[in-house]
C-alpha cells in the first residue's frame, strides 16, 4: 500500500501520470533490465485501476493494456483508449476460468468451441483473451491476500507465506491448464498470440494517415450532440482524433492554408477535468470562432489534450459544443468554400462515455484495499478519457 488506485484517486491527470511515473518506472527498469528487452504491455494488479497510468505507459512506450476489468470496454471486443490497445473487458475469456475446485474442463471446453464456431465463421475472425495466475496453480490463497488484506501493510518481516495446495489439489489446477490449452490447440488456424503480435493484428490504421477533403466531409458529417467515435470501413476515429482533424483543417483555412494535408500523428488525451454544462445554444461572429480555433489548436499541440473548456471571447463552452460547432464549420468550408457569417455552438455531451462505468462498490472488489474502497473520482477522469476511445479493427487474420 498504497496500491495504484490508491493513490491516483487523489490525483488529476497530470499529478497522477507523474506519480504512477515516480511509483512504478523503477519495475518497469527492473524487468527492461533482467530480461534484456523493454516491456510491451501492462495490466493492473487485482481491480486497482485508474486511468491515469495510461499516459505514463505511452510515454514509456508500452502500447497495449492486457489485463480483465469492468472499469471500461467496449461491447467485450478489443478497443483503442487512452492512446493504448485494450484488450481488456472481454467476453469469452473469463467464462473459460477454472472453478474454486477446477472441476469444470469439460464445461470450458463446450464454452471454447462455441466460441471458435462463432469466430471462425467471421472472416476477421476473432481474440480470446484468458488468464492463469502461477500462484493459483499451486498456493491456496494468493500471497498479497495473505499479508495486505483489507488496506494492512506489515513491514517486509512480518510477511508470510501462503498457504500450499495439497499435491492432489496442485494436479487438478495443472491439469486444467494444460487440458485446456492443449484442447485450444487442437482446433484448425487457432494461434496463440503475444501482446506484440496483438498490437500488430490490430495496428490502428487511423494513426499517420494522410486524410483527404472528402474524406473529412464524410467525417465531419457524423458528427452530432452525441459526442463518439467512428467506425470507418478501414479504421476508427476517436473523438478527439476527429476533433483534432477538423481544427487543423479549419485552421488550415484560416492561415490560407488549406491545400495542405491533413496528417493524424496521435490521438489526443481527453480533458484534465469536466467543464460547466452549456445550457442554450450560443452563436458567435466568425471572427471570434476563428480566433478560438487558432487558440484551440496551439493548445493541442503544446498539451496534446482537448481542453477542459473552450473560450469563445468572454464565454466559456464544453469541449463536446466546440466539436459540434467545428464539423458545422468544416461542412461550410467545404460545400461553399468560405466561412459562415456566425457559427451556432449548441449544447452536447460526451456520448462515448457510456463505455465507461459508474463507480461502485464492485469495481472493487480486491481484498486488498481497505474496507470500503471506491474513487467517483477516478471514474470521471475515466469518462474524460473516453474522448480516446475507439474499437480496435483486426486488420487481417494470420
Amino acid at each position: 500500500h498504497p496500491t495504484v488506485a490508491e493513490y491516483e484517486s487523489a490525483l488529476d491527470w497530470e499529478s497522477g501520470v507523474e506519480e504512477f511515473s515516480r511509483r512504478e518506472r523503477p519495475g518497469y527498469d527492473d524487468l527492461r533490465r533482467i530480461f534484456g528487452q523493454a516491456p510491451t504491455c501492462y495490466g493492473q494488479p487485482g481491480s486497482s485501476w485508474a486511468p491515469q497510468p495510461y499516459g505514463a505507459l505511452k510515454n514509456w512506450g508500452v502500447k497495449v493494456y492486457l489485463d480483465e476489468a469492468p472499469h471500461v470496454g467496449l461491447e467485450g471486443k478489443p478497443f483503442w483508449y487512452g492512446g493504448l490497445l485494450n484488450i481488456f473487458n472481454t467476453k469469452e475469456g473469463p467464462q473459460l476460468r477454472p472453478r474454486d475446485d477446477w472441476s469444470n474442463l469439460a464445461d470450458s471446453k463446450a464454452k471454447f468451441q462455441q466460441f471458435y464456431t462463432g469466430m471462425s465463421s467471421r472472416p476477421e475472425g476473432g481474440i480470446i483473451s484468458l488468464y492463469f495466475h502461477p500462484c493459483e496453480l499451486v498456493h491456496r490463497e494468493f500471497w498479497d491476500a495473505v499479508n495486505f488484506a483489507r488496506g494492512l501493510n506489515p513491514p517486509r518481516e512480518e510477511w508470510k507465506l501462503p498457504p500450499v495446495k495439497s499435491a492432489q489439489e496442485s494436479d487438478r489446477a495443472f491439469q486444467y491448464f494444460e487440458g485446456l490449452v492443449t484442447y485450444m490447440r487442437s482446433f484448425p488456424h487457432v494461434e496463440f498470440v503475444t501482446a506484440s503480435e496483438a498490437l500488430d493484428l490490430f495496428r490502428d490504421a487511423a494513426q499517420q494517415r494522410v486524410f483527404s477533403m472528402q474524406e473529412l466531409g464524410d467525417i465531419a458529417k457524423q458528427v452530432d450532440s452525441e459526442a463518439t467515435f467512428e467506425a470507418r470501413e478501414n479504421y476508427a476515429l476517436s473523438a478527439s482524433e476527429i476533433f483534432v482533424l477538423l481544427n487543423r483543417f479549419v485552421t488550415g483555412v484560416i492561415r490560407r492554408k488549406a491545400s495542405e494535408p491533413i496528417l493524424l500523428e496521435s490521438t489526443p488525451y481527453g480533458p484534465g477535468s469536466p467543464a460547466v454544462e452549456l445550457k442554450a445554444e450560443i452563436t458567435v461572429p466568425w471572427s471570434q470562432f476563428s480566433r478560438t480555433a487558432l487558440d484551440v489548436g496551439g493548445f493541442l499541440e503544446t498539451r496534446g489534450q482537448i481542453p477542459g473548456q473552450v473560450w469563445l471571447g468572454s464565454a466559456a463552452v464544453p469541449p463536446e459544443s466546440y466539436f459540434v460547432a467545428l464539423a458545422r464549420v468544416t461542412s461550410t468550408l467545404l460545400l461553399k468554400g468560405e466561412p459562415p457569417e456566425s457559427v451556432s455552438v449548441p449544447p452536447a455531451r460526451l456520448a462515448a462515455a457510456q463505455y465507461v462505468a459508474q463507480d461502485a462498490s464492485a469495481l472493487w472488489e480486491w481484498p486488498i484495499f481497505p474496507p470500503g474502497f471506491h474513487s467517483p473520482h477516478l471514474m470521471e477522469l475515466a469518462r474524460l478519457q473516453a474522448w480516446t476511445l475507439k474499437p480496435a479493427k483486426m486488420r487481417r487474420t494470420r
